[in-house]
């Protein structure tokens, strides 16, 4: 296998769909029960309504253009950790180590790197402060959403697992 191409699976992704559509219709719920609510509960119906809304429009696009979340191949890993917080290529010569990382029910494949203020370098200065607080919270540098991928936590370390042995010894590591 010259690479594996993780993708995000149409039915994961319908799933999340009908959740928000389900937590909208909540939120409408909650606004349109005149004399039977109080304020409080409306405000909080409108502020769901509209995040929930935000979020079953992004996922509705996502729907319709499924994104590779991750290829690993002989160069490295790529693809989109963190969204906003993608930073590209990471070689495997740079890899310190990768694992599974949990967080509410949530699997993560998550990667360390030799020299993280080499990475964070060459990130620009907003990235650069949103990672460092993201690792003061205790997360990995790079994460790897799994709930929507096309392949399964194992079958990525497997591969990245093969892959990462095979640099290694290519480069004396």
């Amino acid at each position: 296998m010259d690479e594996l191409v993780v993708r995000q699976k149409s039915s994961k992704q319908i799933k999340l769909v009908v959740y928000a559509i389900i937590l909208v219709a909540a939120s409408v719920f909650c606004v349109l029960q005149p004399g039977k609510t109080s304020g409080i509960i409306r405000i909080i119906g409108i502020a769901g309504g509209v995040f929930f809304s935000l979020c079953l429009v992004l996922l509705l696009v996502q729907l319709a253009h499924p994104r590779v979340l991750m290829v690993i191949n002989a160069s490295g890993i790529s693809g989109d950790f963190s969204g906003a917080l993608s930073t590209g290529l990471i070689p495997w010569q740079s890899v310190a180590g990768f694992g599974v990382t949990a967080m509410i029910g949530q699997r993560f494949i998550s990667v360390d790197v030799n020299d993280v203020d080499a990475f964070l370098a060459t990130l620009p200065a907003w990235k650069e402060k949103a990672v460092r607080a993201n690792m003061a919270l205790g997360h990995p540098l790079f994460s790897f959403p799994m709930q929507t991928a096309d392949h399964t936590v194992d079958e990525v370390l497997e591969a990245m697992g093969r892959f990462y042995a095979a640099a290694r010894a290519g480069f004396g590591g």
